[in-house]
């Protein structure tokens, strides 16, 4: 598949509330002739502990925009692309999910993805 059709499939996706995916040819990037930049905004509220505390006001809310590359070259059919972007978003699930899982009144965040106790916490139980 070609870049500029990925990218085509891609923004033409609907997917869950909150989620909406975007795409573009990103020729070269990565060494990949038909290489694909893509992103999800994600509509959600900001997961820091004070956040947490607070019960997640309305004033937390934001967009946050992961971004992925991948060579569509590779991929044989518009199923693998799907397939891809679905695996993808599981990954972004996972490591939101991970920020978001809270414990107790001190709203601790054991498996935190951006520190290396939740990490080792995170891989110790997953492997």
């Amino acid at each position: 598949m070609d870049a500029a059709t990925a990218a085509e499939k891609i923004n033409a996706v609907h997917f869950m509330p909150g989620w909406d995916f975007e795409a573009m040819p990103a020729p070269g990037y990565a060494g990949a002739a038909d290489a694909v930049r893509m992103r999800v905004l994600i509509d959600t509220h900001n997961s820091n502990r004070e956040c947490a505390l607070a019960g997640y006001p309305a004033s937390t809310e934001i967009t946050v925009a992961p971004e992925t590359a991948f060579d569509a070259g590779a991929l044989r059919s518009e199923d693998e692309l799907y397939a891809l972007l679905i695996k993808w978003a599981q990954e972004v699930f996972e490591h939101e999910a991970r920020e978001f899982l809270r414990v107790g009144e001190d709203m601790d965040a054991p498996f935190h993805p951006h520190k290396d106790s939740g990490n080792a916490r995170w891989s110790s139980v997953t492997r």
